[in-house]
């Protein structure tokens, strides 16, 4: 059997203030084009398919269309909430859609394994959705532990990945997860598996546009959590890329969100004859915007011919003039429509040093606004414009 693996499609989501559901649309159009083409069987969708917990309408219609297009490839699906995610809508929908979709979000499904026959023989999925620890409910065993066990000392902090708060342990992430993994593990020993599952795994490489999961004080897992399965489809992280061993892997976001991510965009289809290592093939998606930082002055990047590339990408731009600049951003949109950030990074030091370099003691109200002038302005403040900060900074504090 073939499966197709991808994650994060984060619908609904912007690019500055661009809408991305256009980019969106053809993103799951070219995966259904790939569905068909590679004539796969099983569809894996890693969580963070919406951007926030309650989406727009327009992100809700477009997984929908997206869900009936995969199925009609003749693909099964089998979808899981991620961070992101508002993970009991995602499951207000199990058990309720049509046969082939098969959706998990929450504790109350965890780790439940959908059992698949395929012409080659059977194949167990093992969903493991995005689990908040803070949300776990009563009873959740810690970490090697099957009951909660009162710590040594009063103080907070974390021991052996559980969550230490007072005299109650609390269920880390990394706890939670290999809790539910190792019941499923038993389970499909010495059988053909799929892990889907939303985690940060430890050792793994991170993007910008990433949530942490700082939830529970313990924000990875270690990758061994996933021993005893033959493939484990990961969610979360926005930059395809194999943990530890091949079959462990993260497909990557089918889009750029953030200027971080650099790399081409990509589905993961991973042939899974039984008795076989995974074979893994990564599919580009070549439709997808890329995203460029571009440097110069304003008149440079505007005339620029090596930029001619960027003209169809997100654009970030760090412009390097010395002194005021008229609606730069307004220009440089003439030719780069997707420019979405413009960063003032003068040259020559001294007054022009950029505004993330701060002095070591704390400033004045005025201080900080004379040095943020100087920064975008790359030059000192005049007596005019001190006079100027200063009065804007006492209206403030008397309109207060």
């Amino acid at each position: 059997m073939r499966l197709l693996h991808t994650s994060d499609w984060h619908l609904g989501r912007c690019f500055g203030a661009h809408s991305l559901l256009h980019d969106q649309q053809r993103m799951i159009n070219q995966i259904v084009s790939v569905a068909r083409d590679a004539a796969i069987d099983l569809v894996v969708i890693a969580g963070d398919v919406f951007d926030r917990a309650i989406p727009p309408t327009e992100a809700v219609v477009l997984l929908r269309e997206a869900l009936r297009a995969l199925r009609a490839t003749g693909a099964q699906v089998a979808l899981i909430a991620g961070n992101h995610d508002g993970a009991e809508r995602i499951a207000a929908y199990d058990g309720l859609l049509q046969p082939g979709l098969h959706l998990a979000g929450g504790f109350r499904h965890a780790g439940r394994i959908i059992d698949l026959d395929f012409a080659d023989g059977p194949l167990h999925v093992v969903l493991v959705p995005f689990l908040d620890p803070l949300m776990a409910p009563e009873g959740e065993p810690a970490e090697g532990d099957p009951a909660a066990r009162e710590p040594d000392s009063e103080a907070d902090g974390e021991e052996d990945g559980e969550v230490v708060v007072g005299r109650r342990r609390r269920p880390s992430h990394a706890s939670v997860l290999s809790h539910r993994l190792a019941a499923a593990r038993a389970q499909v020993a010495g059988r053909r598996s799929v892990v889907v599952a939303h985690a940060f795994v430890a050792g793994a490489a991170v993007s910008d546009s990433e949530r942490e999961l700082s939830v529970g004080g313990v924000d990875h897992v270690p990758v061994d959590v996933f021993d005893g399965f033959t493939y484990v489809a990961l969610g979360h992280l926005h930059r395809p890329q194999c943990i530890s061993r091949p079959c462990v892997r993260y497909s990557g976001t089918p889009l750029a969100y953030s200027f971080s991510e650099t790399e081409p965009k990509s589905v993961t289809v991973v042939d899974l004859q039984a008795g076989c290592e995974p074979a893994i093939e990564v599919v580009p998606l070549g439709m997808c915007r890329g995203v460029a930082t571009i440097e110069g002055t304003l008149q440079q990047l505007l005339d620029g011919s090596e930029f001619a590339e960027d003209e169809t990408r997100w654009v970030r731009a760090r412009v390097t003039d010395n002194g005021a600049l008229l609606e730069p951003m307004a220009r440089l949109r003439e030719r780069f429509p997707f420019a979405v950030e413009l960063n003032r990074t003068a040259v020559g030091g001294g007054a022009a040093a950029t505004a993330g370099q701060i002095s070591g003691r704390r400033r004045t109200p005025l201080e900080a606004a004379c040095d943020f002038w100087s920064a975008s302005a790359g030059e000192a403040a005049s007596p005019e414009i001190v006079h100027m900060l200063q009065a804007a900074l006492t209206a403030v504090r008397v309109d207060g």
